[in-house]
């Protein structure tokens, strides 16, 4: 049976988690582009970054964005959490502070869950340099919705 999540449950699915996907929409025409993001608990925030290209066109056209995080077991056994807000570009230092606060909880994440070596993500903070054109955004949640199953496993009698 498929249930709503907790506040506590979806913080939880979204900090532990750097992978996602933005739905977003131009001109009619939706798109799915697949982000690293990291949750920030304090302002209750999506942090990430681009470049300039399709995916900062559209959100400067239209803000208005959602984010898709899911763990999945199988069919039966899965968390599935939805953020759905406006996408703010960061300037100046909130945009320097942002991607270092970005860039070390990535690490963190992503060495906590896939065990790799995490040296490359360092290279992202030299992104700001204004010849990569980086763009640090955030998304400013209007609303976050969860939903997940979970099989109970049947007892069965000797």
């Amino acid at each position: 049976m498929i249930q709503n999540l907790s506040k506590t449950e979806i913080e939880k699915v979204l900090s532990n988690h750097y992978l996602g996907r933005m739905g977003c929409c131009e001109n009619n025409t939706p798109h799915v582009i697949p982000i690293t993001y990291y949750y920030d608990k304090e302002t209750q925030s999506i942090i990430s970054h681009t470049r300039e290209g399709m995916k900062s066109k559209i959100f400067r056209n239209n803000p208005s964005v959602c984010l898709e995080v899911e763990e999945f077991e199988n069919l039966r056994n899965w968390k599935s959490v939805v953020v759905y807000g406006k996408v703010e570009e960061l300037k100046g230092g909130t945009a320097r502070n942002a991607l270092h606060t970005f860039v070390e909880n990535l690490k963190k994440t992503i060495s906590k869950l896939d065990n790799l070596k995490v040296s490359k993500v360092s290279e992202i903070s030299q992104s700001t340099h204004p010849n990569n054109q980086a763009i640090i955004f955030r998304i400013r949640p209007t609303k976050i919705a969860g939903k997940f199953e979970k099989e109970v496993a049947e007892l069965v009698p000797n």
